[in-house]
């Protein structure tokens, strides 16, 4: 008995995506009794439009579903009076739990916070008070967000930074001496937009900067002070140094000389061998 390629509802024109989007379906490239479609006849669905139907969308996990997720936590000692669950199926990179429950692949950590305690904010996020990123012991989570979870970990001296307080005030003192900003970036070993965000701006380090606080102008790599200003080709506007460009003419001049003095006497001496 052959397969029979089910019908199409009547205001769908028969060859279409039968979820009502227009588009052509794809031919079948072989003949499938499972699915019910033969070899070159169109398909009832282009690729991941069956799940538009309502009747095909997933309303909620599977049966079994829970008893599943809850069954793959691990009872460990941690540093709270409850033990923590860790999370023993799959992990995101970071280490926290990931698991697919109702078409949807979540943190493990969230879904057992939502079960337990309740929904969490789109923009916020479960925090561990337990430092343990595998536990989904709801009443070791509490709903916080990232300002909240920076904090906790820089009280518990986890948050780490090459630059402290006193670095980053030395640095702006520095910079009003006259040190240019790779000078400073190669001193305290750190990329040169970082220093510029400390030195000329209030995006790094703000709350050590004064409401009256002004940055110092920005020097050259050589120290120097900027004295003009330059256009691009796409109509942006550039500080330079009239020292630097005089130095940089200088130096591309004698170059040049030498390059010059370098070919005349090789040609010489290819003459005076012929």
């Amino acid at each position: 008995m052959s397969p029979t390629i089910p019908a199409a509802p009547a205001n769908i024109t028969a060859g279409l995506c039968q979820c009502g989007c227009g588009l052509p379906a794809p031919i079948a490239k072989e003949t499938s009794r499972r699915l019910g479609v033969m070899k070159g006849q169109p398909l009832r669905f282009v690729h991941g439009h069956r799940a538009r139907l309502p009747q095909f969308r997933p309303r909620g996990p599977r049966p079994g579903a829970l008893d599943r997720f809850w069954s793959q936590v691990k009872l460990v000692d941690g540093p709270l009076p409850t033990p923590c669950w860790i999370w023993t199926g799959a992990t995101w990179p970071n280490g926290y739990g990931r698991v697919r429950l109702a078409g949807r692949t979540e943190y493990a950590h969230r879904l057992a916070y939502e079960g337990a305690v309740g929904p969490i904010p789109d923009d916020g996020q479960a925090d561990h008070h337990c430092d343990q990123r595998g536990c989904i012991n709801p009443e070791h989570l509490f709903p916080g967000n990232h300002t909240i979870n920076a904090r906790d970990a820089a009280s518990k001296g986890r948050l780490w930074s090459k630059l402290r307080p006193g670095n980053v005030l030395e640095m702006r003192d520095l910079h009003r001496a006259g040190w240019s900003v790779s000078a400073l970036a190669k001193k305290f070993d750190v990329a040169s937009s970082t220093v510029t965000k400390i030195v000329a701006t209030r995006k790094a380090w703000h709350h050590l900067t004064p409401p009256d606080w002004e940055p110092a102008p920005m020097r050259c790599s050589r120290g120097h002070l900027p004295d003009g200003a330059r256009i691009d080709v796409l109509g942006r506007k550039y500080q330079t140094c009239s020292t630097c460009r005089r130095e940089n003419r200088e130096k591309w001049l004698a170059y040049f000389r030498e390059y010059n003095r370098t070919r005349r006497v090789a040609a010489h001496h290819v003459q005076g061998a012929a």
